[in-house]
């Protein structure tokens, strides 16, 4: 994890809120949401980690991590970078695959 994370993210973000020109009511959950929310769950299940460790390492609450997860609730960039290096992720394009 080299470089400048955070702009990477913001660029990353950039594109993907750009492209959603519909305008949303509050409870909608965008498509993306879910899916960044259903890697996360793949990569627990892969690294066999489980929940509450990964919740604990990003200082998460075990409740909000598992909204994540289910896609029911949109994460800031700093919870994306929180749960990441939880997740010892190298490359953070693993979290955004499918988009």
């Amino acid at each position: 994890m080299t470089g400048n994370i955070y702009s990477y993210f913001f660029s990353l973000l950039n594109v993907i809120f750009s492209s959603q020109k519909k305008a949303m009511r509050k409870r909608e959950i965008p498509e993306y949401v879910r899916i960044v929310g259903s890697n996360i769950k793949r990569i627990i299940q892969e690294k066999n980690l489980k929940v509450r460790h990964v919740a604990h390492d990003a200082d998460l609450d075990i409740e909000a991590l598992r909204r994540y997860m289910a896609g029911k609730q949109i994460m800031g960039i700093d919870k994306i970078v929180r749960i990441a290096k939880a997740l010892k992720i190298d490359d953070y394009n693993e979290l955004f695959k499918d988009i």
